[in-house]
């Protein structure tokens, strides 16, 4: 009987032993499996985490980068031309970055409205926003020939710098452009190294240009002029990027909108008045016909 017991004790010892062996074993798999997949989570997340800061500070000195171009136009004209040129300047472009920060919230909308779509759908629809966003801001430059008497007699202390804005106002449209347009496709399209150096270019192109004409030629008009320039080289360019990335060239546009441009600020400081509104008007009509038909 106690030799019969002991060997029952004997073989219930051993099958719990090695029922305990196998749990262990299950459980140290387990155990080991979970740890290897938390690394693996982890390695993943502090990857996701070092390209997210990366692209913040790219997109950070890009943007400082951009705002550099009027900032340091400000600059060049109250260090050349005083306190009181620059306070009549610094009207004109003061109301342009109200319409730019107006346009830089409205392209948030669009970043996010774009990051949902298929990628085979983004190159025609950029074409589409395109041309509808050209057009608009074409015709909506039309506005300064009322607007202009309008701020003249109610603001009559700042109608030299009402006339400037009649230069800067392309600056609007084209930064327009960049900000509610290119840049956001290069940020969809994870561009944001291209983005940077079409930037930094422009920058130095920029000062370049404000150093010639402030301290070399000492045009205030040929420094307003410059940052037309500039600005528009910058959307050219931020432009050729994102038809490189999307892989469909049309640069026709350039010379047709460069020509618009053109007649508008000839309307507004050679001309002016009805005349130069009619002159104006004649162009974006012709402008809307040749994009009809096409």
């Amino acid at each position: 009987m106690i030799e019969c017991r002991r060997q029952h004790y004997t073989e219930n010892k051993e099958a719990i032993l090695e029922r305990q062996k196998q749990h262990y074993a299950k459980n140290k798999e387990a155990i080991l499996e979970y740890q290897k997949q938390y690394r693996q989570e982890n390695k993943e997340a502090i990857s996701e985490y070092k390209k997210n800061i990366s692209v913040g500070m790219l997109l950070l000195f890009s943007n400082w980068f951009s705002l550099l171009i009027l900032g340091s136009a400000k600059m060049f004209i109250q260090w050349k031309w005083g306190s009181l040129l620059f306070g009549k300047i610094s009207f004109s472009l003061s109301i342009s970055n109200l319409f730019i920060a107006f346009i830089s919230a409205v392209s948030i909308v669009l970043f996010l409205m774009l990051k949902r779509m298929e990628n085979d759908k983004l190159p025609s629809l950029y074409f589409y926003i395109r041309k509808g966003l050209t057009t608009f801001l074409l015709i909506a430059m039309l506005f300064y020939f009322p607007c202009r008497n309008i701020l003249n007699y109610f603001l009559p202390a700042y109608k030299e710098g009402v006339e400037y804005l009649g230069v800067l106002l392309p600056v609007v449209a084209f930064t327009s452009k960049i900000t509610l347009l290119t840049n956001t496709y290069l940020k969809t399209y994870r561009k944001e190294r291209e983005m940077l150096k079409v930037n930094f270019c422009t920058v130095v192109l920029a000062l370049l240009l404000f150093g010639v004409s402030a301290y070399c030629v000492e045009s205030l008009q040929m420094l307003l002029l410059s940052i037309v320039v500039v600005t528009m080289i910058s959307s050219v360019l931020s432009e050729l990027v994102v038809m490189k990335t999307i892989k469909i060239f049309k640069v026709k546009d350039f010379g047709i909108e460069l020509v618009i441009c053109c007649i508008f600020i000839i309307s507004t400081q050679c001309i002016g008045g009805y005349k130069g509104m009619l002159l104006y008007s004649v162009a974006i009509c012709v402008y809307c016909l040749y994009y009809k038909k096409d």
